[in-house]
């Protein structure tokens, strides 16, 4: 299987950093979807979740792979996946909010 994809078909984040007539203060000189996100698309962050940010949910899962209690390591990837999901829709929400740009 194929993953490439060439650069030029890819609308990165590097747009919104190149326009000179909005430096957008509000991303604090970050362009991390946690940055981001809550400008572009109001209303949606992760401070709902268990799982907030990809390092917890990279330890988790490492931990969640190594526990035998069974209710505890489903609890993890029910969070996981809800971290995976929000993830998912952010990055929907930043190309829809990009596109309007």
């Amino acid at each position: 299987m194929d993953t490439e994809c060439p650069r030029d078909e890819i609308k990165h984040t590097d747009y919104l950093h190149e326009q000179d007539d909005d430096p957008r203060p509000e991303f604090r000189g970050s362009f991390s979807i946690k940055s981001v996100l809550p400008v572009l698309v109001p209303g949606m962050g992760y401070d709902d979740l268990e799982v907030a940010d990809g390092l917890t949910a990279s330890v988790l899962y490492m931990q969640a792979l190594e526990n035998r209690d069974k209710r505890k390591r489903q609890l993890t990837f029910s969070n996981l996946r809800a971290y995976c999901e929000r993830d998912t829709l952010a990055l929907v929400g930043l190309h829809e909010a990009i596109k309007k740009l």
